[in-house]
């Protein structure tokens, strides 16, 4: 039999699976709101699957390539700073489902965000909905190498319901790159036009080497849709 890049791998308390060393060099952790439960034993299994993304970043290993799989209908309500904070190196979060399937995480308090607190974050294929007004700054982006891609941004219901910016950078956010997202921000889900003025969609600040590309960007930005700001941005 020829080789491939195909292996068997038993992971501890889980199924035994074939995957790509190529996308899979770590563990696998899964994750849904209906059907999981954030405890020992938990997330190996697509059958018995954790409920929220925060605990199954907890079960990572940094450097490892480790991937979450946030499973089709998974909802999540994220209503605290730090609500969801990926800090641990190397990891991706992955939604799986399309359409109105994606994973769902919806923004309920003015101050909650998803903090990117490692290098090398990916995330991919989730849905983001602003469930509240003026909310502050729903991605923190603090470290370098973060990766967004196929994610989409709306308001939920109301008229206000746009955040006063989408992503925000600081200094140390070098190397980001956010690919194929879409910021709607003229009519809310349910087709309520949007009155609120965000102020921008990324501000960037001192994030050197950032690529935006393949984006919609839709809504009423006081200042623009991408902001440079107090630390200077090279090699955009």
């Amino acid at each position: 039999m020829a080789r491939t890049e195909l292996f068997v791998r038993k992971q501890a308390g889980g199924v035994f699976s074939i995957t790509g060393v190529g996308n899979h060099p770590g563990d696998v952790y899964l994750v849904h709101s209906g059907t999981g439960t954030d405890g020992a034993g938990y997330g190996q299994n697509p059958d018995a699957p954790v409920a929220t993304i925060d605990y199954a970043v907890g079960l990572c290993a940094a450097s490892k390539g480790d991937v979450i799989y946030v499973m089709p209908g998974h909802a999540e309500t994220l209503s605290a700073a730090a609500g969801i904070d990926l800090d641990v190196i190397g990891i991706s979060v992955i939604g799986l489902g399309a359409g109105n399937l994606r994973p769902t995480i919806t923004a309920t308090a003015t101050g909650s965000d998803v903090d990117i607190d490692a290098a090398s974050i990916t995330i991919r294929n989730l849905r983001f909905v602003i469930n509240v007004a003026s909310l502050t700054a729903l991605i923190d982006v603090n470290s370098a190498g973060f990766t967004m891609e196929d994610c989409d941004f709306y308001g939920n219901d109301a008229a206000d319901e746009a955040p006063v910016i989408t992503v925000i950078t600081d200094a140390t956010a070098n190397q980001m790159v956010i690919r194929r997202c879409s910021f709607n921000y003229l009519a809310t889900l349910d087709d309520t036009a949007i009155t609120a003025t965000p102020t921008e969609c990324i501000r960037l600040v001192g994030a050197n080497r950032a690529i935006i590309e393949d984006c919609y960007f839709g809504g009423d930005f006081t200042t623009s849709v991408i902001n440079g700001i107090t630390t200077l941005c090279t090699d955009i």
